[in-house]
């Protein structure tokens, strides 16, 4: 079967999350047999996506990347403006060149399915000539009604704006694909159509693994993309109301907050406090994780499955986070990991962990084995692959 994947980023490991979904996802096609190819943004004279390039051309994909134009972007979206029925999220990636690349592509090496990487570059497929797969990852109508909540009056104008395009464009998509996927049930709930499947995040045990060795420092770690809005507003909101009561009660804490493109808030808050270590973009999270006695994810706006709840979970490191972090993730709370909502809540969890070893072990060795049983992309990359195969057949 000959699988044609197009993704406004290219897919890699370690990277954002729907670079990581992508890159696992199309490893696990081509180790099955089928023929990929893929078309995506990137430039070919940045070294990240070199290397990304070369992994994926290693694993047998081959690989077009197309340079994204700020001019052409800003074009379309002032031509979007008077189209309600188009997100801007969309509009800013439509690309003749792309379009054309994908064109020439669907006629020379006669895709049976093209697989859309996110609904950003939705609007380069060639819709009546080829049937396609859309993976959402998570509903950008859900992720922007959380922001919504938490703006000031502008950004509510904004979100409210994009909202009511991306509320009809997602369902519609999802509707005229062959069928399509989001990583939890909310997701799926929100988008509203019957052809969405829930393949929850996969996490590369290989890599995530359990750590051997006991950690005696109070050391506390949030890990993502900190250019991330929901990230930042994760950090912004621990550090604002957590971080001096977690001090006075133990003056010898840390603070790691680890990943790529700090957002000035975080280096403002951090900047001349001695336990705060902003690290940016680190060679493997997962070392960093392994050092961390406590990981926090006091996720207040976002959508989807978290990340970095799992990879924590997999390397052993007691979770703390929040209901809105939590999501759809079916771990036993209080058993596999920890939720508090409050700031006194979240300061007294995290205290007790510090304070409890055996609590901390119970709970890092619970939480990995809740990982390892229902998270490996293996398992969940079969699922994903049945799908799209059951899909030809509609």
């Amino acid at each position: 079967m000959n699988i044609l994947a197009i993704s406004t980023r290219i897919p890699a490991p370690g990277r954002k999350g729907d670079q990581v979904v992508a890159f696992y996802r199309l490893a696990h096609l081509v180790k099955r047999g089928y023929s990929v190819r893929l078309i995506c943004f990137g430039d070919n004279c940045k070294p990240d996506d070199i290397d990304a390039r070369t992994s994926l051309q290693a694993l047998g994909i081959h690989v077009v990347l197309v340079k994204w134009s700020p001019f052409e972007a800003f074009l379309n979206l002032f031509r979007a403006i008077p189209n309600a029925g188009m997100p801007f999220q969309v509009a800013l990636f439509k690309s003749r060149i792309f379009s054309a690349e994908v064109s020439t592509a669907v006629d020379s090496f006669k895709p049976d399915l093209l697989y859309c990487i996110t609904i950003r570059v939705s609007q380069n497929i060639p819709i009546k000539r080829t049937g396609f797969a859309i993976d959402f990852i998570d509903s950008m109508v859900l992720n922007f009604s959380r922001r919504k909540d938490r703006g000031g009056f502008f950004e509510k104008f904004i979100y409210s704006l994009e909202l009511s395009r991306l509320k009809k464009f997602e369902v519609n998509l999802a509707n005229m694909s062959r069928c399509s996927f989001v990583v939890s049930e909310l997701d799926r709930r929100a988008i509203g159509s019957e052809k969405i499947h829930v393949t929850p995040l996969g996490i590369d045990l290989n890599h995530f693994f359990k750590r051997d060795v006991v950690i005696n420092d109070p050391v506390i770690v949030f890990s993502g993309n900190m250019s991330y809005q929901p990230n930042v507003d994760a950090v912004v909101w621990f550090l604002k109301n957590c971080w001096s009561k977690l001090k006075s009660e133990n003056s010898n804490i840390r603070f790691i907050i680890t990943g790529s493109n700090p957002h000035s808030k975080i280096l403002e808050l951090s900047f001349g406090d001695s336990n705060i270590l902003v690290t940016g973009g680190v060679a493997s999270i997962a070392d960093v994780l392994r050092t961390a006695m406590i990981a926090v994810a006091p996720m207040q706006s976002g959508s989807g499955m978290q990340f970095k709840i799992l990879e924590a979970m997999a390397c052993g490191v007691p979770v703390v986070t929040t209901t809105l972090g939590l999501g759809d993730i079916n771990a036993s709370v209080g058993n596999d990991l920890f939720v508090s909502d409050t700031p006194d809540e979240f300061v007294q969890t995290i205290i007790e962990l510090i304070e409890d070893f055996g609590l901390r072990q119970r709970v890092g060795e619970s939480g990995h084995n809740f990982v390892f049983r229902g998270h490996s992309w293996s398992a969940l990359n079969s699922i994903f692959e049945n799908h799209l195969i059951e899909s030809l057949h509609l």
